[in-house]
């Protein structure tokens, strides 16, 4: 990680700063995040990140995971939607309102269209 540690330095204190601050402007957050280097005494993680135009709770960020209540939930919508695929969020949170589970439409609107993937529009899919 030297070589990055120079490669900042150079960014830093030479004159092509604002042309790296663009290239890294295309990179997503994941990249820069990739790019910072935890362990360099030269540089700081705020100085890092401030140079690759990263806020530093970016650079912290860990995404949670779904919770064990919400994956049993999507397991429950995924084989209601094999019986019955025309169901929509509104027919399937009725549906698992009648087996007792404590839930609304957002939710299952949630839980039903994560990023990614679909359910379709039912049988006019």
């Amino acid at each position: 990680m030297p070589r990055l540690a120079n490669l900042l330095w150079s960014v830093i204190f030479c004159q092509c700063e604002a042309s790296f601050r663009e290239k890294a402007q295309t990179l997503g957050p994941v990249m820069k995040r990739a790019m910072v280097d935890r362990d360099n005494a030269a540089l700081s993680i705020s100085s890092q990140c401030r140079v690759l135009s990263l806020p530093r709770s970016s650079f912290y960020y860990k995404r949670k995971g779904e919770s064990a209540y919400n994956l049993e939930l999507m397991t429950l919508l995924d084989k209601q939607f094999m019986e019955t695929p025309f169901y929509g969020v509104r027919q399937m949170t009725w549906h698992l309102k009648a087996q007792g589970h404590k839930v609304n439409k957002k939710r299952i609107r949630r839980l039903m269209h994560p990023k990614g993937t679909s359910y379709g529009r039912g049988l006019w899919a």
